[in-house]
């Protein structure tokens, strides 16, 4: 068949079979490169909710350091601030949550929020707890056991024998108040 037609005709049929190919490539390239812009905008989309991620548990392991730092006297702050960051904290995990696209990220998303938000009761918990128990040996229940135990010596210093049992009442209740355990009740 090809060879009966004549050869402007053969290269008319060349030409026109060379745009086509080019057109079937080039509709494929932007395929392609239409693939590649959507694959590109889910990983900058996912790379954001792990920068999020990453960024809630610096400040919660910070929250969780800090807690050596605290006193009487910056505890209020102390806790305004770790109450301030955990609901920056849930925000940004919400944010994240808004932005997944698959259900199975937003599924893992929301059981993150629900256990950094029990941790972070955890830790109010903890604080409040370590408030009444006392921060130091001045502080709280430990300072008014000190206290007591202080004021008791100097009531009992008068009996030299009450002095001596109760120097062992003293150094027991040190060494509770070091380590609570059974064994040294």
């Amino acid at each position: 068949m090809l060879a009966n037609l004549s050869f402007k005709a053969k290269l008319l049929f060349l030409l026109i079979t060379a745009v086509m190919g080019f057109i079937i490539v080039t509709f494929v390239a932007m395929g392609g490169l239409s693939s590649q812009q959507k694959a590109n905008n889910e990983l900058r989309n996912l790379s954001k909710i792990q920068a999020s991620n990453d960024q809630v548990r610096i400040h919660m392991l910070e929250i969780a350091d800090s807690i050596r730092s605290i006193s009487v006297d910056n505890y209020d702050d102390y806790l305004a601030s770790a109450n301030e960051q955990i609901e920056k904290n849930g925000s940004l995990i919400s944010t994240s949550i808004e932005r997944a696209h698959s259900q199975a990220l937003k599924q893992v998303l929301e059981e993150d929020l629900i256990k950094i938000n029990d941790y972070s009761q955890a830790l109010i918990a903890l604080i409040n707890k370590r408030y009444i128990i006392g921060f130091d040996s001045s502080s709280g229940l430990r300072g008014n056991i000190d206290k007591m135990g202080t004021q008791i010596s100097e009531d009992i210093n008068k009996l030299s024998l009450l002095k001596r049992e109760f120097t062992n009442v003293r150094k027991g209740e040190a060494s509770y108040l070091s380590d609570p355990t059974e064994s040294n009740l």
